[in-house]
């Protein structure tokens, strides 16, 4: 076990779960402040960093460790069933509760779009259609939660070259997938491209898995790949517009995605010296345990009081405080209330 608070191990993106998911949540919550703020030109420099650098690069830990988590699930339990009834009964409830109230203020009362529009909002075919981002992430996931068996059953061998070719096969797969869509349809291809571009980071925490699960060293030619790989990224990030391709917010999103790993590992390191305060620790560790709950709480409060012209972020940017917990909260012990009344429907069946 790697108990050295100045190394980091794969095995750390495991043992530092919780407290990764906390600091995603609140890094998503701080790239929407800086985003609410930019839309009225009062960046400071110092968030401009934050803004350029960072930004809603903290999503990809989200995905990163749910492609870990999927893999250690399937690992223990390789019954598909039960793995569709747990992740479905894990989200589905969170997401109507929040969305449900949500979209029927904004469609029968704020916008007045009617039924139809509420119905399709649900049923995310207004991201797909229209760009309505409002709850992508939870499109993107459940698409995810679906794939995935298909994708472990891929990358399940015990060979590393093997696994290596399988892991480069799914992402030329990918690669003319998304090129396909542009191709046929761009409308749609722009519209999607903001869950499309986090699909690798997503099937990278399911292939380094193993290792995660082995707690493995960070190898010399992996850190040196990181290494030439952040190099490259950056390079092309400020060098080189791929906009003949594909769209250039793609590439964008593609590139800030692969740029997670670096701010992974400095996200290993502050979990390290986070552990070293109880009170620190308790408040990232809770945010992770509710991180989607404060997420569906978040992004529809966010878009309720900046309809009503008020701000969401002075109480919420303000460390330590219960306030950004309350409603997630409440939300989990709802949700906790169905899950208990539908798992054991599920396992009777």
């Amino acid at each position: 076990m790697n108990t050295n608070k100045f190394t980091i191990s794969w095995g750390d993106f495991s043992r530092y779960r919780s407290s990764m998911f906390g600091l995603s949540i609140i890094g998503i919550m701080v790239f929407h402040h800086f985003e609410h703020i930019r839309s009225a030109h009062l960046l400071l420099k110092s968030e401009q960093f934050w803004d350029y650098y960072i930004g809603s690069t903290v999503v990809d830990f989200f995905l990163f460790l749910s492609g870990m988590g999927l893999f250690y699930s399937l690992t223990k339990n390789d019954d598909i069933c039960q793995f569709y009834k747990k992740r479905l009964v894990r989200i589905l409830p969170a997401y109507l509760l929040v969305s449900m109230p949500f979209f029927a203020w904004r469609d029968f009362i704020h916008l007045h779009t009617g039924i139809l529009t509420f119905i399709r909002d649900l049923l995310f075919l207004n991201f797909i259609d229209h760009a309505d981002t409002t709850y992508w992430f939870i499109f993107f996931i459940i698409v995810m939660y679906l794939l995935f068996p298909l994708l472990f059953k891929f990358l399940d061998t015990a060979s590393q070259g093997k696994r290596f070719l399988r892991l480069l096969a799914v992402l030329a797969i990918y690669a003319l997938f998304s090129w396909g869509l542009f191709a046929l349809n761009p409308v749609i291809f722009g519209n999607v491209s903001i869950a499309l571009a986090r699909v690798p980071i997503f099937v990278l925490g399911c292939y380094f898995a193993p290792q995660i699960k082995r707690n493995d060293r960070f190898t010399v030619w992996q850190i040196v790949l990181f290494v030439l790989a952040t190099a490259l990224l950056m390079y092309c990030k400020y060098n080189i517009h791929f906009g003949i391709w594909l769209p250039l917010p793609y590439w964008i999103r593609l590139t800030n995605s692969l740029w997670a790993f670096p701010l992974m590992i400095i996200g290993l390191y502050l979990c390290k010296l986070i552990n070293l305060t109880k009170f620190l620790q308790g408040f990232v560790k809770i945010s992770g345990a509710l991180s989607l709950e404060l997420y569906l709480g978040h992004v529809s409060a966010r878009i309720f009081l900046t309809a009503h012209h008020m701000s969401l972020y002075i109480p919420l940017a303000i460390p330590g405080r219960d306030r950004p917990l309350l409603p997630g909260q409440l939300l989990k012990w709802m949700e906790n209330k169905i899950q208990g009344q539908l798992l054991p429907l599920s396992r009777k069946k």
